[in-house]
């Protein structure tokens, strides 16, 4: 029977340089990992027509006119998100902030999108 109180013993040196090893390649994945680019300007569209494109550097809250009513929206240093909108369900309010090159917030029932131009370093699905 195994005695599992002394586990220890099982292992031979060879193993711990395999274990350093491992824990040395995965750590080495995360610091090579590629950066998020940053947005620099946000592109607000409206019923499918660009309404504004704006900086991201500069604070400011703006109402835009959708199908069903006004959308807020909200640009802080770096980030932007809708902050109401007359949908029932909230949906691209509860999306949250969005400050990376290739992200959208996307507000369907009123026809609002918001949009930040750029490649996306990211990925944006896995298949297994």
């Amino acid at each position: 029977m195994l005695d599992t109180r002394s586990i220890t013993g099982l292992l031979k040196p060879g193993d711990y340089v395999i274990f350093l090893l491992g824990c040395l390649l995965v750590s080495s994945l995360f610091l090579l990992k590629p950066q998020d680019s940053a947005g620099h300007t946000v592109v607000i569209r409206a019923k499918g027509q660009i309404v504004a494109e704006l900086p991201l550097h500069t604070p400011r809250t703006l109402s835009i006119a959708g199908t069903r009513g006004s959308s807020v929206i909200e640009i802080v240093t770096g980030k932007a998100r809708v902050v109401g909108d007359p949908g029932l369900r909230q949906i691209c309010v509860k999306q949250g902030w969005i400050s990376r090159a290739g992200d959208a917030l996307l507000c369907l029932a009123n026809q609002v999108t918001l949009e930040i131009p750029g490649q996306s370093a990211g990925i944006d699905t896995l298949n297994y």
